[in-house]
């Protein structure tokens, strides 16, 4: 009963341990491996087809785009940081994927990818356990850390099933503990014999995995796999809404039904203007403005209209419009974004 309970502790420990560590996850190979996706298929496909797919793919996944997003013109993009943060792209499979070798490598813990998980972290591990990224072509999952991490995930199933494997390669060593080959390599060195035990086989010398566990075991950044204890191995965290922070954000609504947003920044100053009934402040940060407006009786800010016009727009002062953060800091991201092209633009004229 005692070690139960040690178990039990232990698994919560690194359940925090590892949740602390993701909140703010992205994947860029998740994100590669959607825009090559979006790329790929119109040779396949028709090409209407191909985009008007692939927005109810992402519809039916539960993933919100922004409302002024253009999927006749920018749907090849919807995967770029600009387009969508992280936090919109959680539901993904391949998202999650990303996560569950990281939790899995790194962590020693599983995670459901879905509520089947037919194509789940097992299923992934073995169609690719011959040939690394099988279910991809390569230059889709071309990513230095994914890699690793992948590689991670395979010397740690050698030492999960240790019946199933001859040994491990060098780069399989190293990737547990993100080192690089060459140090396992130094450790095999007739040198210092004996650190590392190793066996031969028909094509190549292996470590064997008793000497490998044990040499990690005795190093202080490896951890052990605890998934064999955990009774829960749904997404997210116990106790937690998302591993991917989605805050609400309210934000003042106007009685034509508009709001406050990052589009409302003034092209003059680059600048928000907001207003308490008479007394106006400007800001240059979108959140500083609406902390104010949040704290406004009588809220107002400027706008410019369809005529190129600076106007003012006032609250309603009682209702206030629920939006979600991921919404918010994709706008931001893609004025941002214009803003840039706009700077080069003016600087590739002069």
């Amino acid at each position: 009963m005692i070690r139960k309970d040690n178990e039990n502790e232990e698994v919560k420990a690194r359940w925090k341990e590892f949740w602390d560590d993701h909140k703010d996850f992205d994947s860029a190979w998740a994100r590669n491996v959607l825009h090559m996706l979006s790329e790929f298929l119109p040779f396949v496909f028709k090409f209407d087809a191909v985009r008007e797919g692939l927005e109810r793919l992402y519809a039916k996944s539960d993933v919100q785009f922004p409302a002024d997003f253009n999927w006749s013109e920018d749907w090849t993009a919807a995967s770029e940081v600009e387009c969508l943060p992280a936090a919109a792209l959680e539901q993904l499979p391949i998202f999650r994927l990303a996560l569950a070798l990281d939790a899995y490598a790194y962590y020693g813990l599983k995670l459901k990818i879905d509520e089947h998980d037919f194509h789940g972290l097992d299923y992934f591990l073995e169609d690719s356990e011959e040939r690394r990224y099988a279910l991809f072509p390569r230059e889709w999952g071309r990513d230095e850390k994914m890699e690793q991490t992948v590689t991670a995930a395979f010397a740690r199933r050698k030492l999960d099933f240790p019946e199933k494997a001859e040994g491990l390669i060098p780069e399989e060593l190293a990737a547990l503990v993100r080192l690089p080959r060459k140090n396992i390599v130094n450790l095999l060195a007739p040198a210092n014999r004996g650190v590392l035990k190793t066996v031969k086989t028909d094509s190549q010398v292996l470590i064997t995995v008793d000497s490998a566990r044990r040499w990690l075991l005795a190093r202080r950044d490896f951890r052990p796999s605890v998934w064999q204890h955990q009774s829960d191995i749904s997404f997210s965290a116990p106790h937690s809404e998302s591993p991917i922070s989605e805050d609400p954000v309210f934000v003042p609504i106007a009685s034509d039904g508009t709001w406050f947003s990052p589009n409302d920044r003034s092209s003059q100053d680059d600048s928000y203007h907001v207003a308490n009934g008479d007394h106006e402040e400007r800001y240059r940060d979108y959140w500083l403005a609406l902390e104010f407006l949040s704290h406004s009786k009588f809220p107002r800010w400027r706008y410019c209209d369809a005529a190129d016009r600076w106007r003012t727009k006032m609250g309603t002062g009682d209702d206030w419009l629920r939006k979600s953060r991921a919404e918010i800091e994709s706008l931001l991201n893609r004025n941002q974004a214009h803003q840039t092209n706009s700077i080069q633009q003016k600087g590739r004229k002069q």
